[in-house]
């Protein structure tokens, strides 16, 4: 691993290349970060850090070597909080109290506006309050969802003010571009799989998955239910909040809420 410092900025681009036509270790991409650490001033940031919950050796070989890091700050973050959780608080994970946990709460409408003023501005639009928290409601206020969409706004809607009825019809465009791509995805789901997908659809925010309003709506047993939602789960598919389970793309849910599948 190479690391090249950026001319005007000084920040860092890391880059790992192949040695002799054989493809870079884990291990020898770790050591190197580490001696890059013990020699410069370093804030350390694993995103997505769960994706590799359950691989116990990948897991032992970033703890082997960060636990050397003694004055490094280190930020792990995730958008899985369970899985992420499951990392630093189960008793046989090699990160057992490794971090401390701290939840970022949801950004809130007053801070969107003036994100989406100043963005949209560029272009010549802007959007009203009730339609802002209307893309925040449907979006289940997932930051990249509400980028998403704005930056969809940008580049189909210039020049216009976005009403609540102007966004709706915003939305409908946004799922109608990318409904080849979601029927695609759901083609290669299970018939139990895909049921549930549709059901958390009606009912995002799901708190008792073998509840039986739930196993009504999804049309599958208590048992089928909890197997199929722990494996979408771990697939990436399933969000768990407080507020309940929801499927991870709030846009392949409104596709599925919207539209005959």
């Amino acid at each position: 691993m190479s690391a090249t410092p950026d001319p005007i900025t000084g920040d860092l681009s890391f880059v790992i290349s192949p040695s002799k036509g054989e493809a870079p270790r884990l291990a020898d991409a770790l050591d190197s970060i580490c001696r890059l650490c013990e020699r410069k001033k370093v804030l350390l940031v694993f995103d997505e850090f769960q994706d590799i919950h359950g691989i116990p050796e990948v897991l032992a070989a970033f703890r082997s070597r960060l636990q050397r890091l003694k004055t490094t700050p280190m930020l792990f973050l995730g958008s899985k909080r369970k899985l992420l959780s499951e990392i630093f608080s189960s008793r046989n994970s090699p990160f057992f109290n490794f971090a401390e946990e701290h939840i970022l709460h949801p950004i809130g409408l007053e801070d969107w506006m003036p994100f989406f003023a100043t963005r949209l501005k560029a272009v010549g639009s802007k959007i009203e309050k009730a339609a802002l928290k209307r893309l925040c409601d449907e979006a289940m206020n997932v930051p990249n969802t509400i980028c998403e969409i704005g930056a969809f706004i940008m580049d189909h809607y210039p020049k216009c003010t976005v009403t609540e009825e102007v966004f709706l019809k915003i939305l409908s465009d946004l799922i109608d571009k990318k409904s080849e791509t979601y029927r695609y995805q759901l083609s290669l789901l299970s018939e139990n799989e895909l049921k549930v997908c549709k059901a958390l659809a009606r009912t995002p925010f799901t708190r008792n998955i073998n509840g039986k309003e739930f196993l009504l709506s999804a049309s599958i047993g208590a048992s089928s239910a909890a197997k199929t939602v722990h494996k979408l789960y771990h697939a990436g598919v399933i969000e768990e909040e407080t507020a309940g389970y929801r499927l991870s793309n709030p846009i392949l849910s409104l596709f599925l809420k919207y539209r005959s599948y």
